[in-house]
């Protein structure tokens, strides 16, 4: 990362965070579109068992119209013959049972007659009906408490008729028999569920209530078989028929037949609800449900399809949706950041160029920035550096010019005062020439010179001093050649030293008068010793 430049850095990181971004509503839409889907696949569902209601609602009026058209044939029926009454002299040995029993008693029972016609323990009245209809007929007699099936045009496997069972007194069979009412209920016989219409008849005579006619329709019949395994829901998923104790009854797969939809994973919410939706789990699969409960037939009609045949193809399209906008939303983005990019990148590099021409020693360039944001206020600031920063270069090298004259000046004095101490250096060698041969001179007129000797010793000697102090006048010019090469550096103490220099130099000025002087006088000694030499050589002659 440290060797990726803004410009990239700037790119990869929009980049980034629309994906990111993008990602997300991604994630999101598709699980509110799922459950859209979900909720539209549920309405599909509830309207397809709310068109499946309204047929078994169809059926149930047609059934009930069927079985009352063939009640009213087998009442016409018997009556056409003649008075119904009991006929105590002819008897009938029959089998009876409870119902929903095999416990089998023998009882003699009297007959039913109507008209010119036996009814009890004979089958011409229920065959005549029953050859026009798909119900099963049959008459209850009432004996001994018992309300007894002694006829029926239904068969049993050995083709005899199917008769012999009876309802007790306490069944609300029995009691609305007795209360001369008609009674409809649901009759069920192992998967066999029926609806039953008992209608009480009376002896013409008495008219004391002596049995009933009944005719029962049976409800899962092979065209409601068929229409079940039919519905679907676009072609997906299922629907099947249970009892209200969860028993199913009808199901596509006849595997299930056997099974109760308790047995289904949470399938027990589906005999909660008298109508509304389930979800309930199978064969590792999540199922969503319509059931209604149809109360005229005790059933539950349910309509389900998995939760995979709904979304069927809709995963796909929503990925499918989600990834084309999903490039179509990076396609702009990444122009718009692009574009935004070049722009403040554009605004980097003037900046850059601002800074480089600076460097260069160009301070006259300058980089205008219009947009009141903080890249203005860096843009102003950098200005206002690039102004200062000429400003204190101006002062500077007028600084710099100021020492180059104060140096060019030092210079000539330095040289000046080196041609001094040269020109001092020489009087002294000459002044200690003199000395020298005025010491010869003197030696030889040692005697009479004695004084003028000792005053020449002394000069001598003042002589070598002053010869030394002008070699160090000479090292201290040397000196102050070099800190005056240094003065650039040292501007103040150069100064400083200068006004000591010019005041050692008239110090300088004045020793060389002093030793001038000296001179003067020791070459007016050296003659005068030298005419009383000659006065002395004079005498001695």
């Amino acid at each position: 990362m440290v060797t990726i430049g803004f410009d990239k850095k700037l790119y990869i990181g929009s980049i980034g965070i629309i994906f990111l971004t993008i990602l997300i509503i991604a994630v999101v839409n598709f699980y509110q579109s799922k459950n859209s889907f979900l909720a539209k696949g549920q309405t599909s569902i509830q309207n397809v068992s709310d068109v499946l209601l309204k047929t078994i609602q169809l059926k149930y009026n047609l059934q009930k119209e069927k079985i009352d058209s063939d009640m009213g044939a087998l009442v016409s029926e018997s009556r056409s013959n003649g008075n119904i009454m009991i006929v105590n002299a002819r008897t009938a040995d029959m089998n009876v049972y409870p119902i929903n029993s095999g416990t089998k008693e023998k009882i003699t029972i009297p007959k039913i007659i109507f008209g010119l016609e036996f009814a009890t323990d004979n089958f011409v009245t229920v065959d005549k009906i029953g050859q026009f209809s798909t119900s099963d007929i049959a008459l209850y007699q009432l004996h001994d408490n018992k309300l007894i099936k002694v006829s029926s045009n239904i068969k049993d496997k050995d083709d005899s008729r199917l008769i012999g069972e009876y309802y007790a007194p306490d069944s609300d069979t029995y009691k609305s028999v007795m209360e001369d009412k008609s009674y409809q209920f649901i009759t069920k016989t192992g998967a066999e569920i029926s609806m039953q219409v008992l209608q009480p008849f009376k002896e013409s005579l008495e008219q004391n209530i002596v049995g009933a006619y009944s005719i029962t329709s049976k409800i899962l019949t092979a065209d409601l078989v068929e229409l079940i395994n039919k519905v679907t829901v676009g072609g997906y998923g299922y629907s099947f028929i249970c009892d209200s104790a969860g028993q199913i009854l009808i199901h596509p797969d006849k595997a299930y037949v056997s099974m109760k939809v308790q047995d289904f994973k949470d399938g027990k919410d589906i005999l909660n609800k008298k109508s509304g939706f389930a979800v309930y789990g199978h064969d590792e699969k999540t199922y969503y449900a319509y059931a209604t409960y149809f109360q005229p037939w005790d059933i539950y009609f349910i309509v389900a399809v998995s939760e995979g045949e709904l979304m069927t193809g809709v995963n796909k399209q929503i990925l499918t949706g989600a990834f084309i906008s999903g490039v179509i939303a990076l396609i702009i983005g990444i122009l718009i950041i692009g574009f935004m990019n070049r722009q403040l990148m554009k605004n980097m590099n003037g900046m850059a160029t601002l800074a480089k021409e600076v460097a260069k020693g160009n301070f006259q360039y300058t980089f205008a920035y219009e947009a009141k944001d903080a890249i203005k206020d860096t843009v102003d600031s950098m200005n206002e550096m690039v102004k200062g920063l000429a400003q204190m270069i101006r002062d500077l090298n007028s600084g710099v010019n100021t020492l180059s004259s104060a140096s060019g000046e030092l210079n000539r004095i330095s040289d000046k005062m080196t041609e001094g101490s040269e020109l001092t250096v020489s009087k002294v060698n000459t002044v200690a020439s003199a000395a020298e041969e005025m010491s010869v001179n003197m030696d030889s007129v040692a005697a009479a010179m004695e004084q003028a000797s000792t005053n020449v010793e002394i000069v001598a000697n003042g002589t070598t001093d002053m010869s030394k102090n002008i070699e160090k006048v000479s090292q201290n010019s040397n000196h102050t050649r070099e800190i005056t090469n240094k003065a650039v550096e040292k501007a103040q103490q150069t100064s400083k030293r200068v006004s000591e220099l010019g005041r050692a130099a008239e110090a300088i000025n004045k020793v060389t008068d002093t030793i001038n002087g000296i001179s003067s006088q020791t070459n007016l000694l050296a003659l005068n010793a030298t005419i009383e030499a000659a006065r002395a050589g004079e005498a001695g002659k």
